[in-house]
C-alpha cells in the first residue's frame, strides 16, 4: 500500500504533465471535475440540498 504523501506526489506528477502537454497542443483538454453543472442523469449528485439518508433512501428505492 502507498501513501497519502507518495499518492498526491503523484497526482500533483501527473496533473503537472496534462498541463504541459495542453500548452504544447494549445488546447485544455483535460476533464473539468468540479464543473457547476449539475449530472444529467438525474441522479442524488445533482440535488444540492439533499442529505446523506435522504440519498441513501432514494437509492435503495430505486434498486427495490
Amino acid at each position: 500500500m502507498h501513501s497519502f504523501a507518495y499518492l498526491h506526489h503523484l497526482a500533483k506528477k501527473r496533473k503537472l504533465e496534462l498541463e504541459k502537454k495542453d500548452v504544447r497542443e494549445g488546447e485544455d483538454s483535460r476533464m473539468d471535475v468540479d464543473a457547476d453543472e449539475p449530472p444529467l442523469d438525474g441522479s442524488a449528485v445533482a440535488r444540492p440540498g439533499m442529505s446523506i439518508d435522504e440519498a441513501w433512501q432514494r437509492a435503495v428505492a430505486q434498486f427495490s
